[in-house]
């Protein structure tokens, strides 16, 4: 098979790598989602991403107290929150003492200190106002996010593959290309509506951190932040290496056919060997 359009291949190597990146970065970072905290009249900051994040709190003093807050699960109560307890151990404690309704106070260790700052006693008393994070959702979310990234670095490397050489074998020429970016735009496209459920059914109303699920406080302006949106800029960019597949093929199309001549030398019959 003869190379053509290796410039089309090779921007599909661009653009499925850019989005491999993005989708990294979605997953590294802290800001899937953002949000004001209201206390006592007073608005604390917090955003967070799948794993980690910082809630920035402000209660009773003019300077905000920094706290780092973990994605916290109950697999078997399927319920997530994100808690400021300085160990996994402290913080499944908590998260089985909101989900049980006992009453607890807050008290966390304030990022780059050393004393913890216990304040407002919870005095809920009906579990059923408050809200956690699906853990279910928030596992799906994962998931689909690694397998669209291992989808997407699998058309990056067939991209190059294909710019340089001609393979026949149909999982890793043009039509393994088509098929991988497919798959990471299936997956991309998951994990936006995985996620984008959780928002919608719970963090719009409901930010899933102590003073919140609690009801010492209530959520203010939540939104979905860059590190969600770049899930978004991934799937375009799928999107795109998958029209240049298509316009590659168009192009091949359109050329006309190049008829080769099969011309065989005359032999001389004086010269054939009985």
């Amino acid at each position: 098979m003869v190379k053509t359009k290796r410039e089309l291949v090779f921007a599909t190597f661009v653009t499925s790598g850019l989005a491999v990146i993005a989708t990294l970065v979605s997953l590294g970072t802290q800001n899937w989602v953002s949000s004001e905290v209201k206390i006592t009249e007073k608005f604390s900051q917090v955003n967070y991403g799948l794993f980690t994040g910082l809630y920035r709190r402000t209660v009773g003093s003019e300077r905000p107290m920094i706290y780092d807050i973990s994605m916290t699960c109950s697999m078997s109560d399927n319920k997530c929150a994100m808690l400021c307890e300085a160990t996994s151990e402290a913080r499944s404690a908590k998260l089985t003492a909101l989900i049980e309704n006992n009453n607890s106070s807050f008290g966390c260790m304030e990022r780059r200190q050393i004393f913890f700052n216990p304040q407002l006693t919870s005095t809920r008393d009906d579990s059923s106002q408050s809200t956690f994070i699906n853990a279910g959702l928030w596992l799906s979310t994962i998931i689909f996010l690694v397998l669209s990234s291992v989808a997407g670095l699998g058309a990056t490397v067939l991209a190059m593959f294909n710019t340089v050489y001609n393979p026949i074998e149909i999982y890793v020429n043009i039509t393994g290309l088509f098929i991988w970016n497919c798959v990471a735009i299936f997956f991309s496209l998951l994990t936006m509506i995985m996620w984008g459920v959780v928002y919608a059914s719970v963090l719009i109303d409901n930010i899933s951190v102590y003073d919140t699920i609690v009801a010492d406080g209530y959520t203010v302006n939540a939104i979905l932040n860059y590190s969600y949106w770049l899930n978004l800029v991934a799937f375009v960019l799928y999107v795109s290496s998958v029209i240049l597949i298509a316009v590659r093929q168009y192009l091949i199309n359109k050329e006309p056919l190049v008829m080769h001549a099969d011309i065989q030398q005359e032999t001389d019959p004086g010269l054939l060997i009985y």
